[in-house]
């Protein structure tokens, strides 16, 4: 049964004080993860070398007056519309963070929900929600204090849920729109487009409207990269990165590549175990959109430090179907 179904059976007053309650809900943990984000600014006057507020700055700084070096230069979006909102209001850039980010929270609670009822009924797709909910404080542990970088992230998960949203339903012009938006947030969202060609290779024997999605998403791809120019000479992309995250293995050791490893099995494993068991049995749009996950998993290891808990979250909208689909089983309720 479908969220949707689900619902039918309601009066329109019950189905009114749910909604309430249940955005009340969404919008508490919101705020809560986004202010326990914020609480180690509260030590800044008493350890000042924290500089938690001026790396905030610093960030904003790099991209907008472009000394940064790709990619971070060319995510342009939540950047620009900070200084757009500090043109305006005149608040400060951190005050400024707080509103887009709650916002973004429950955006991504409301669209995750979305996606799994589209598979599950209500109570199992509100504990795929919740299993991400109870992650959130993880992922933005990394960065002490508020980042612009963490507020990139959590957009682009929205946009990833959101991009399979509009893969499952078809809808090829609202996934361009998206890609469009999305990759000028950052470049995460490419990894929707080899799920659009084999989801409409499977359906339809072609791949008309993923040309054009591809296409759409070239554009905004490039067009930052050819308007904007850094002062800074270095690459986004070499194998530093995966000397540093798999050091062990070129004949160094390093312990912060021991414990990235480690933190990685310990929060991507039981997901990964949950979802690939019994494989050929999840859903066919599930395994198709799941050739996504192995794709991210190891562009992350040449492109970042998987120790930065962040870069895991765009794999979730993508792991939790699974794992809840498994989870029913195991609880003896089919999907």
């Amino acid at each position: 049964m479908s969220l949707n179904e689900n619902s039918r059976g309601l009066s329109k007053r019950d189905l009114a004080l749910n909604r309430a309650l249940l955005f009340l809900l969404f919008a508490g943990i919101a705020i809560l993860v986004s202010l326990a984000d914020r609480a180690p600014m509260d030590l800044e006057s008493v350890f000042p070398d924290l500089n938690i507020s001026q790396k905030f700055v610093y960030y904003w700084q790099g991209v907008v007056y472009r000394f940064f070096p790709g990619p971070y230069l060319y995510r342009i979006l939540i950047p620009y519309s900070y200084w757009g909102i500090n043109q305006i209001t005149h608040l400060n850039l951190i005050t400024i963070d707080l509103f887009p980010k709650v916002i973004l929270l429950i955006a991504c609670q409301y669209s995750l929900l979305r996606y799994l009822g589209n598979f599950f009924e209500k109570t199992a797709a509100l504990l795929g929600v919740f299993l991400f909910d109870s992650l959130l404080g993880y992922f933005l542990s990394f960065i002490k204090g508020p980042s612009i970088i963490e507020t990139i992230d959590i957009l682009n998960f929205l946009i990833v849920t959101l991009g399979l949203i509009a893969l499952y339903r078809n809808n090829y012009l609202y996934l361009s729109a998206l890609l469009f938006i999305g990759l000028l947030n950052r470049e995460t969202p490419l990894i929707l487009l080899p799920i659009a060609f084999i989801h409409e290779r499977i359906q339809y024997k072609k791949f008309h409207s993923s040309s054009r999605v591809l296409l759409i998403s070239l554009i905004a791809f490039l067009s930052p990269r050819i308007f904007l120019t850094s002062w800074a000479d270095a690459t986004w992309f070499n194998t530093g990165e995966l000397h540093a995250n798999l050091s062990f293995l070129f004949g160094e050791y390093s312990r912060e590549a021991v414990m990235g490893n480690i933190r990685l099995a310990v929060l991507l494993g039981p997901f990964l175990l949950l979802g690939l068991y019994k494989f050929s049995e999840q859903p066919r749009f599930l395994r198709v959109a799941s050739i996504a996950i192995p794709l991210l998993i190891v562009v992350h290891y040449f492109t970042g430090r998987i120790v930065e808990t962040r870069l895991w979250i765009p794999l979730f909208p993508l792991l939790m179907p699974l794992t809840v689909n498994n989870l029913l089983k195991m609880s003896g309720r089919s999907i």
